[in-house]
């Protein structure tokens, strides 16, 4: 699957995705409730595909795209989760 195709994909699938991108959040050991909360306004599927533009062609993996999306997004947050909730999203896009 190409990287514009996961954009296509995370639009389509906007409000399932957020769901999912929200309950990784939730699951994450260690993290405060408060930067839980911030990690979900800032991490929907409307400003990743909006970062995920950017890095169309960039990339090698479509999970890769997916982690520099939401380092971007959310500066400061260790690779770690990124890459737990790109493989959440892996698992649920129709791919």
């Amino acid at each position: 699957m190409t990287a514009k195709a996961v954009a296509a994909a995370l639009s389509k699938y906007a409000k399932k995705i957020d769901s999912a991108i929200d309950t990784a959040i939730d699951a994450l050991p260690f993290v405060s409730d408060q930067n839980k909360t911030t990690w979900k306004k800032t991490l929907t599927t409307v400003a990743l595909v909006k970062v995920l533009n950017n890095f169309i062609g960039v990339t090698d993996t479509v999970e890769g795209f997916l982690i520099k999306g939401i380092l971007t997004l959310i500066p400061g947050m260790p690779e770690w989760i990124a890459s737990g909730i790109a493989k959440t999203l892996m698992m649920i896009l129709p791919i």
